[in-house]
């Protein structure tokens, strides 16, 4: 049976375990000569290890169905009992996946289901803005005016990412209808100017931010590359603009009996977006701005062959 000694070292070191590894270790400990037969032994074994894997199955269950959800808190300082839609863009293709409602004061909460970190878009009444979720985020948003040059301001969990966003998302908004002019009335010189000012204003952010937000090297990268689908987009929306405005100064020509001499395709156009990456990730994960970019590449190509 052992010594008294033997016996009171094995049940300290029991005392010091915990859970089901306390019958574990009692068992692999047992002296041979103990009338605890070997095949009981393993019985018990085999029935402890299977109650422990059933345990540490659900407990990995409940912990992922609590982390592949995020939690989104909206107050609103101009919606009030308002819709508000959450929406995906999923190649070329709207899923709604969340709908609610702000109550007289401008609040609701609501959570979305995720596997993943992915783009969506938002809108809060009249209100729309773009959203970057992943699992166990807990954000809240504020809605500070319905302009478009005033972004959505974030907070809690996930809030850096999202305030750089929205930013962003308002500041080229903002540029590309400065002085209340708009992309389409501007000449191609005045459009090269303020482009160059846009891309200029969005880079040196993106550095400042970098430099005084803690973002890891990996979401930096993603952002970066996200403006730069950005500036495609507002370069391939001007040229729709100069392109369908062409088209419809011929058909008046062709109407009135007179020759068009503008049909060619200034090359200062032509230059605009020479390469356009064709990007399946972007379209899978919510990506806005680029599938907007491959929705007016379309309808330039249908209008201006």
């Amino acid at each position: 049976m052992g010594s008294h000694e033997e016996q009171s070292d094995r049940q300290q070191e029991l005392g010091n375990s915990s859970g089901l590894f306390q019958l574990y270790s009692a068992i692999i400990r047992t002296p041979q000569n103990h009338p605890y037969s070997t095949f009981e032994q393993m019985k018990t074994l085999s029935k402890t290890w299977r109650w422990f894997a059933i345990l540490s199955f659900i407990m990995l269950e409940c912990h992922t169905k609590e982390n592949d959800k995020a939690t989104i808190t909206i107050k609103s300082t101009t919606q009030f009992n308002a819709a508000v839609k959450v929406n995906l863009l999923k190649n070329l293709d709207e899923t709604k996946l969340i709908e609610s409602k702000t109550d007289s004061t401008g609040f609701t909460s609501f959570e979305v289901t995720l596997h993943k970190p992915i783009l969506l878009g938002i809108q809060i009444g009249k209100k729309y803005g773009e959203v970057y979720l992943s699992p166990g985020y807990n954000l809240v948003i504020k809605e500070n005016g319905q302009a478009y040059r005033i972004p959505l301001t974030f907070s809690g969990k996930g809030a850096e990412i999202n305030n750089y966003i929205s930013w962003v998302n308002s500041k080229v908004e903002d540029i590309k209808w400065a002085h209340g002019k708009g992309l389409y009335e501007l000449d191609i010189n005045e459009f090269l100017h303020r482009f160059d000012s846009l891309k200029t204003t969005i880079k040196d952010f993106h550095q400042n931010y970098v430099d005084s937000v803690a973002l890891p090297n990996e979401t930096a990268s993603m952002l970066q590359y996200k403006n730069s689908i950005k500036f495609f987009e507002v370069g391939q929306e001007y040229k729709f603009y100069r392109l369908n405005t062409s088209v419809n100064e011929k058909w008046k020509a062709f109407n009135s009996g007179q020759n068009y001499m503008g049909d060619k395709v200034p090359k200062e156009l032509e230059n605009l977006t020479q390469e356009i990456p064709f990007d399946t990730t972007l379209l899978a994960e919510g990506y806005q701005d680029y599938q907007m970019l491959l929705i007016t590449i379309g309808t330039i190509g249908s209008i201006y062959p």
